[in-house]
């Protein structure tokens, strides 16, 4: 018999010469008068056993839990789980049809090199002293998931007690060892180590290679935590920059935050400074300038929270760019804040002067400069209880340059007082439900507001 298991053929023809490093056939009982080597188990020329991980644990998002704290410590998901779709961390093994049960261990390790066992733990389903074990039967299953696996986290106090425990199970995959000084351990962040055994024809135990998954971040840690935009003031400012917003988030940390604007290859932060972020949820910061100032139309851009320290990015939000021009009516001037939708305002406009109190109606409210009106008369000129009748129909708008002259126009059912208004809650009037008052072209009427002229 030989070594490879296969019995020889009876009369085996051997070459006068053999390749330098072959192998020899010897008849049984012999001796070879050179050096030979066996010939190659028939396993050998098979792909190896190995194990992999078919769906990563999400790294974010997931909160480590004390054993105080007396509640279940969640459980991990999936990386591509959505909030309509979960899915869990999985794993595979291959080339292992021919072996009857393989015992797979996860335990948890450090997020950088030697891999040290972590003081944290894992709990849920099929674990016990911070490991978790399943025992899968390839040639049925050689897919399994890890569902209700939690992460358990220890206290400073209680990291060196931890550690030794594990150690004296025999967990440590990496043979990494213990760790003088335990302090330089990382509590907020770990990686979970797969690692597959099984047993050979002689009834030895075969380990195979220990394959790591992503880091996993504690999310009550605000330096390794999700970032998330809540929201924000404002959807859109000027080209030039300045404009001040605030955006409500997730804690961070006010050294370690970034508030970035990009379009494309353009990137740029905002200005803020540690003070401008208010009780880690809040921010209030100045836009940067766009690349371009002169644009023809306005640029939608990305805005978004960079961690300094790690370089991870929240979900992003839009911002709009607008033109230096945008908001800027022929007559009228610049609209401050740009086109603004156009709303009625109770006020009471004009002065009537002795006897004749001011008349109260409804006006446009508008951004920039423009014309305000009035309307003057005696009381119960339109109604008994001596107000005007409020306008019927869409508003118009009063035509007029900024040189045109304020004054008074006489129109049935009273006077019309004109005057200019700088102020940025400006009034454009409309007309009135007796009709306009015909007087010249400051009086004719326009469309309405918010289309430019």
């Amino acid at each position: 018999m030989k070594e490879d298991g296969f019995q020889p053929d009876p009369a085996p023809v051997l070459p006068k010469a053999l390749p330098k490093g072959s192998a020899k056939l010897v008849a049984r009982g012999s001796s070879p008068a050179v050096a030979t080597r066996p010939l190659c188990p028939l396993e050998e020329l098979l792909e190896p056993p190995k194990l992999v991980i078919t769906e990563q644990p999400k790294q974010r998002g997931m909160r480590f839990r004390y054993e105080c704290e007396g509640r279940s410590a969640g459980s991990i998901l999936g990386e591509s789980s959505t909030d309509a779709s979960k899915t869990l961390p999985a794993i595979e093994l291959l080339n292992c049809q021919a072996i009857p049960e393989v015992k797979v261990t996860a335990c948890l390790v450090w997020k950088d090199w030697p891999y040290r066992v972590h003081p944290h733990g894992l709990v849920g389903k099929d674990c016990s002293n911070g490991l978790c074990e399943v025992v899968l039967k390839p040639h049925a299953n050689p897919k399994h998931s890890f569902s209700n696996l939690g992460i358990q986290c220890v206290k400073k106090k209680e990291i060196e007690a931890a550690i030794e425990k594990k150690l004296q199970l025999g967990i440590d995959p990496f043979k990494a060892g213990s760790l003088k000084n335990h302090q330089e351990v990382d509590m907020n962040v770990v990686r979970i180590c797969f690692q597959a055994s099984y047993k050979d024809g002689s009834g030895q135990t075969r380990h195979l290679s220990p394959v790591l998954s992503e880091p996993i971040f504690d999310k009550k840690s605000t330096n390794t935590s999700e970032l998330r935009i809540c929201r924000m003031n404002k959807e859109s400012g000027p080209c030039t920059g300045g404009e001040e917003l605030y955006l409500l988030c997730d804690k961070v940390q006010k050294e370690d935050i970034a508030v970035v604007f990009r379009k494309e290859t353009w990137e740029a932060r905002a200005d803020f400074s540690q003070a401008d972020v208010h009780r880690q949820v809040a921010i209030v910061f100045k836009t940067p300038p766009y690349q371009h100032l002169e644009l023809a139309e306005p640029v939608e851009v990305e805005v978004f929270l960079q961690r300094l320290t790690d370089s991870v990015c929240s979900e992003s939000f839009r911002f709009t760019y607008l033109p230096k021009d945008h908001g800027t009516r022929r007559g009228y001037g610049p609209w401050e804040g740009g086109n603004k939708p156009l709303g009625w305002e109770p006020d009471t406009l004009g002065s009537g002067g002795g006897d004749n109190p001011p008349a109260t109606g409804r006006r446009a409210v508008g951004w920039g400069w423009g014309l305000e009106m009035g309307v003057l008369g005696p009381r119960g000129t339109h109604d008994p209880g001596g107000h005007t009748e409020p306008p019927r129909g869409p508003p118009r708008c009063l035509r007029g340059e900024r040189e045109a002259e304020a004054g008074d126009a006489r129109c049935p059912g009273g006077v019309f007082r004109l005057r200019w208004v700088p102020a940025w809650r400006n009034l454009v009037e409309v007309g009135w439900g007796g009709g306009y008052p015909n007087t010249g072209d400051p009086l004719a009427p326009l469309p309405r507001l918010g289309v430019r002229g």
